[in-house]
């Protein structure tokens, strides 16, 4: 066994039942949002399936590059995320701090622990930076 786990057409058409009974109990309580249920489906779907492309070449070419960009793609979105969430109020220091610190507190704390505590080499090697980071980002 090589670690990957191959997804079935019939395993992911297991997943989508979750979909089918949150349509039915949307449907039955008379909630109009199955249009946007279905569509924010069809969507996760696509981005899982590009993410696991992408995934896949960046796991087995790894690059510093290329992981540093990740990294860098994933703060810049969850920095964007915090700001859009407040619509205009806050002013152009508050955010260079948030930005500021939010970059810092990730890449200090995602240093430590791949550094110091699993001890990854090399230092860039995105099958534990990625999902690591991505952890942490998320957290925040």
């Amino acid at each position: 066994m090589n670690g990957i786990i191959d997804l079935t057409a019939l395993h992911v058409g297991l997943a989508y039942l979750f979909v089918l009974i949150v349509l039915a109990i949307v449907k039955i309580r008379g909630i109009n949002r199955e249009k946007e249920i279905i569509i924010s489906s069809f969507r996760m779907t696509l981005q899982l399936i590009l993410t696991g492309y992408i995934l896949v070449y960046v796991f087995h070419y790894p690059n510093p590059f290329i992981t540093g960009g990740i990294i860098f793609s994933m703060e810049f979105f969850s920095i964007y995320t915090i700001f859009k969430k407040f619509k205009g109020k806050l002013s152009t220091p508050l955010k260079k701090v948030i930005g500021f610190s939010m970059s810092i507190g990730t890449l200090s704390c995602l240093i430590y622990f791949l550094l110091v505590v699993v001890r990854i080499s090399p230092w860039y090697n995105p099958q534990y930076f990625v999902p690591i980071a991505g952890m942490l980002i998320g957290n925040r």
